[in-house]
């Protein structure tokens, strides 16, 4: 009973730190950052990164010995080094009309993979992660909750750290071979800048001559700030089809949910409150949409559902749930990701947000 309740507790802690990764991913969709990698060997490099999700990402880091330059976009991957000036053999089989050439900046590239390069953590962390431990750290005198755990993907496992602060900013990574922990490459990640970036940040890397473009397939653009909820169809428990902007309206608040969650004691008291603060503002109503296409098994009252699963890949996010306030112009004023009992932040956010939408938004 011990040992379940603190796996329990581990579960609920690591999820509400991912929750709140997710939420600075939705609240900064354009940055960019200092990455520093060290290796078991001694190695070391420096780089920035460029990124805005959830389509476009570069990223240059230097070493005594090579450069090393990556750019992804809607049009495609580039992936270079100065020692071989070629592609990564991983990203360009099938893509190259040259001869191959092995890369020697393999420990750069088992950092690659961070969290930081993913539209959501879902895509990188397996649903069945197994979480070592959860604890406290301090980072270059940021206090940071450290979150151990144990990967296991298709091709290849290992064991990663994460160092994530208050604010939901990954500041350090580290991946390590669960068989040999002297085998490790460590990512500090500092110096984060939120801004608008312009296309040149995104042409770091260079088509060599003779190489052709690895070509991504589209990725959906998620909703950001200042825009209109989708008009697809969606609905209500009645069995009657509305349009998803004009049913939750304006002044108003969108909950994308999970059924067995909203229906769950935690969930149920989260609605509560979050209608509560909308209530005393003189707001409008909570409506609330299955986050999963098709009706749901579990039935919720007031709970509308997408039929074809159009609305949710507009909306595309990040997780569940999903709180999207609208304003008085019907546009999107906030978003924010995940829920904790424990998280005393979100419903005085949401209340300023209402109240002082001009003063809401994180700078």
């Amino acid at each position: 009973m011990i040992l379940t309740a603190l796996a329990l507790v581990l579960a609920q802690d690591t999820s509400t730190v991912m929750q709140r990764m997710e939420s600075f991913f939705a609240q900064h969709p354009s940055f960019q950052a200092h990455l520093k990698f060290t290796s078991y060997k001694g190695d070391h490099a420096e780089g920035t990164l460029y990124e805005s999700r959830p389509s476009k990402i570069a990223y240059k880091n230097s070493s005594p010995t090579e450069t090393y330059q990556f750019s992804r976009t809607p049009e495609g991957v580039i992936e270079t080094c100065s020692a071989t000036k070629v592609y990564d053999e991983y990203n360009s089989r099938g893509n190259i009309a040259t001869p191959q050439s092995e890369i020697t900046i393999s420990d750069w590239r088992l950092a690659m993979p961070i969290p930081l390069f993913f539209n959501k953590l879902s895509e990188y962390f397996p649903p069945d992660t197994k979480i070592a431990s959860v604890g406290e750290a301090t980072i270059n005198g940021v206090v940071t909750d450290a979150i151990s755990m144990k990967i296991e993907h298709a091709h290849w496992k290992y064991t990663a750290f994460l160092n994530v602060d208050r604010t939901g900013r990954l500041l350090r990574y580290v991946t390590q071979d669960p068989k040999n922990p002297k085998i490790f490459v460590n990512v500090d990640v500092s110096d984060y800048q939120y801004k608008p970036l312009g296309p040149e940040s995104f042409k770091l890397a260079i088509l060599p001559k003779g190489y052709t473009l690895l070509e991504l397939p589209e990725v959906p653009q998620p909703l950001m700030w200042d825009h209109k909820l989708p008009s697809s169809n969606v609905i209500d428990g009645s069995g009657s089809q509305h349009s998803l902007a004009a049913l939750v309206g304006n002044n108003s608040l969108l909950a994308v949910v999970d059924a067995a969650w909203a229906s769950s004691a935690i969930g149920k008291k989260a609605l509560q409150d979050v209608q509560k603060v909308l209530t005393d503002q003189k707001a409008g109503k909570v409506v609330l949409l299955s986050s999963d296409p098709g009706k749901p098994k579990t039935k919720v009252a007031g709970l509308n559902y997408d039929p074809s699963g159009k609305a949710l890949d507009t909306l595309c996010i990040p997780g569940s749930p999903s709180f999207f306030l609208i304003n008085k112009k019907g546009l999107i004023e906030r978003i924010w990701c995940g829920y904790s009992p424990a998280d005393r932040t979100f419903l005085p956010e949401l209340k300023t947000a209402i109240t002082n939408p001009e003063d809401s938004r994180p700078d």
